[in-house]
């Protein structure tokens, strides 16, 4: 599992948006499709991914990662939302840091499969 499917594997328990259609290449439903945008924000942002490697993870093209990434950023203005968000990335920061600690995981993001969020 990629870092991507890991990402939207959290994304998913959280939203209730199926991972397969947080990843998949078709637009989908509104919720599909802001469930997607968490997903590229939170693997930009929190894995420190870069945009290039995000847009193709997600099928997407970079300009549309970089309209996600201001889409959230605009939505964290409401502390509701950011605080929604910033459970999120806390769940998955404490997943990366448990592999972390572990002497077999030289890379803990490519791990992230692993994690029970």
């Amino acid at each position: 599992m990629s870092p991507a499917a890991a990402v939207a594997r959290l994304v998913a328990g959280a939203t209730g948006v199926p991972a397969r259609e947080i990843l998949a290449s078709t637009r989908g439903s509104r919720q599909a499709s802001e469930a997607r945008r968490v997903a590229v924000y939170l693997a930009v942002v929190d894995l420190e991914l870069g945009r290039a490697a995000v847009a193709q993870a997600f099928g997407r093209h970079p300009r549309t990662v970089r309209r996600a990434l201001a889409l959230i950023e605009d939505r964290r203005d409401d502390p509701r939302y950011d605080a929604w968000l910033t459970g999120l990335e806390e769940r998955l920061v404490s997943a990366l840091a448990r592999f972390s600690r572990h002497p077999k995981f030289e890379r803990p993001i490519e791990h992230l499969e692993e994690a029970s969020f």
